[in-house]
């Protein structure tokens, strides 16, 4: 079956993305977001001093946690969309809600055209920052996946800079305490468009491996 390509049954996703709409369900998401986690967690969040809320990017972070997308768009200062994978949007109403906060439906065995232009979109206006998990999914381990090359090939299509960002959460030391969660916003780069994608997703997961301290998996020369 054929992704729907109306919100709720009624909204443009072309119009929707970007658009004022969509910049008040962000705030109002993000108000809320921020409300529960901090209430509940501890948060630390770390802003590299060449990061610029006002510009353009895409956001490439490592992926522990479902909380992930929310707790990292509600931390950019300004706003963010993000891709999902399509298992997500299985459940109708579900796929309506995340879509609202302007997740991206994206068939990673078939990626659609509509998606990366969607995507291209997005990165026009003022502000907004695309989020791609580069591992494209949860790491189970305490270590980092292998990166896909997702991110940089959007990077490199939107001539955007790829914006490394870390995740990690601390384990509870006893019942009572709450679990801190740290976020690392890192330094912007741009890369060459005759650049290798993997030699850039795999630079790129390095620097974020260093920004939320979890290792690399062993490569298999290596194990």
């Amino acid at each position: 079956m054929a992704h729907s390509d109306k919100i709720l049954g009624f909204i443009d996703k072309n119009k929707f993305y970007g658009s004022t709409p969509a910049l008040i369900m962000f705030s109002i998401a993000k108000f809320f977001c921020l409300l529960y986690f901090y209430a509940t967690q501890d948060i630390e969040v770390e802003y590299s001093k060449n990061y610029d809320p006002n510009e353009n990017y895409v956001c490439a972070a490592n992926h522990k946690s479902m909380f992930d997308p929310p707790i990292i768009g509600s931390l950019l200062n300004s706003p963010s969309a993000f891709i999902a994978k399509k298992e997500l949007f299985s459940n109708k109403f579900f796929a309506s809600l995340i879509e609202l906060c302007s997740a991206i439906y994206l068939d990673r065995d078939k990626p659609g055209s509509s998606s990366i232009k969607t995507a291209k979109n997005i990165l026009k206006k003022d502000n907004w920052k695309l989020l791609v998990f580069i591992e494209g999914t949860r790491s189970k381990t305490d270590e980092l996946g292998k990166a896909q090359t997702g991110a940089a090939f959007l990077a490199r299509l939107c001539k955007k800079p790829l914006l490394p960002i870390g995740i990690s959460y601390r384990d509870k030391k006893n019942p009572s305490s709450r679990k801190k969660i740290i976020v690392k916003i890192g330094d912007p780069y741009y890369f060459l468009k005759t650049d290798d994608l993997n030699d850039v997703s795999e630079e790129c997961l390095n620097r974020i491996s260093q920004l939320c301290d979890y290792k690399l998996a062993p490569t298999s020369d290596e194990s």
